[in-house]
């Protein structure tokens, strides 16, 4: 029977680690980003979507502004 912590190796569910890149939004949240090419295309699909109704256009301003913010920030972690 062998004995794994006597061989220095590390324990198995340290054996993943998950690799991220992280970005704050306007709200102040700590988003981490996985696939980065993928939250591109997602963050430029968001800040376009606008409601038909006018009457939510005071909302779309708000969600507009705080997906180009987050594609500005993703843009900046490919550079």
């Amino acid at each position: 029977m062998t004995n794994l912590k006597s061989q220095n190796k590390p324990p198995l569910n340290a054996a993943f680690k998950p690799t991220f890149m992280e970005i704050t939004d306007l709200k102040g949240k700590a988003i981490q980003v996985t696939d980065l090419d993928l939250a591109i295309l997602q963050a430029d699909d968001y800040r376009h979507y606008r409601h038909a109704n006018p009457a939510y256009a005071a909302q779309d301003e708000a969600l507009q502004a705080y997906w180009q913010d987050v594609y500005e920030k993703l843009i900046s972690l490919k550079s």
